[in-house]
This record gives structure tokens, C-alpha cells and sequence, in this order.
């Protein structure tokens, strides 16, 4: 896995100007999201690549945050 960000400082790979396509940002009292689209090929990522979830536990709730409250 290879970490990115907005703004340098965090160790992390930059993400180039105009590679963020749009962004969506939305903050309940349990979790924060964060969705965006973004133009693979300024990243070197494959644009045939979806990507997917790092919780594997994520789609059916087993061993999540909603099953510990």
C-alpha cells in the first residue's frame, strides 16, 4: 500500500496538482468519509484498477465499530 496526501510534511507521496477530480467530504458523529475521483494516471495507478476496501470486514459487519457500541 503506498500512502498519499494533499500537502507534504506527513511522509507520504504528494498527489500532483489536477489529479483530484472532485472530492467529497462528510463527518457524522461516528465516522468521517472521504471520497474522491481521481485521475490514476498521474499516480501510476492502472486505470482499470477500482480499488477496494482495507477492512476485509468491513461489507458485512462482522468484527466492526457497529457490533462493539
Amino acid at each position: 500500500m503506498i500512502a498519499w496526501c494533499t500537502k507534504p510534511g506527513q511522509g507520504t507521496r504528494l498527489i500532483p496538482a489536477g489529479a483530484l477530480q472532485g472530492v467529497q467530504f462528510m463527518k457524522t458523529p461516528a465516522y468521517v468519509q472521504v471520497v474522491s475521483f481521481i485521475n490514476q494516471a498521474q499516480i501510476n495507478m492502472n486505470s482499470s484498477d477500482f480499488g477496494g476496501e482495507m477492512d476485509p470486514h468491513g461489507a458485512d459487519l462482522v468484527c466492526t465499530y457497529l457490533y462493539s457500541k
